[in-house]
């Protein structure tokens, strides 16, 4: 039983110390090494701990959003630079586009029987 324990505790100081990592490190690979990870136990926490797999995603997205606003600064391309405006800054520079209707006013086809009774 103590075993078990042991095991469970180290798997949490291996899964926040990878975590701590990510966030600094300038890949995945890099932070799995740093760490001393195995890249098939980092697939096993994430499918099977969805508190690590949250705060995975988080960091990852994080990551990619720098990455991508980075790139977007650094190309200075209009298109880049307004769809990176408009879709962090809707409210703001996104305002032709209509909110979406909720589904309940949204169109809607009614299919009737248009044979007429009397005709029978």
């Amino acid at each position: 039983m103590t075993e078990l324990k042991f095991d469970a505790n180290a798997a949490a100081k291996l899964k926040r110390n990878f975590l701590k990592l990510l966030q600094n490190a300038a890949t995945i690979e890099a932070a799995l090494e740093s760490a001393g990870m195995e890249p098939i136990k980092l697939l096993h926490y994430l499918d099977r701990d969805a508190d690590f797999d949250a705060a995975f995603q988080k960091i990852i997205n994080q990551k990619l959003e720098l990455a991508f606003l980075d790139a977007a600064l650094k190309t200075k391309s209009p298109t880049i630079l307004s769809f990176a405006l408009t879709n962090r800054l809707a409210e703001k520079y996104n305002k032709a586009k209509a909110p979406a209707l909720p589904p309940e006013t949204q169109a809607q086809i009614i299919l009737t029987d248009i044979t007429d009774a009397g005709d029978n």
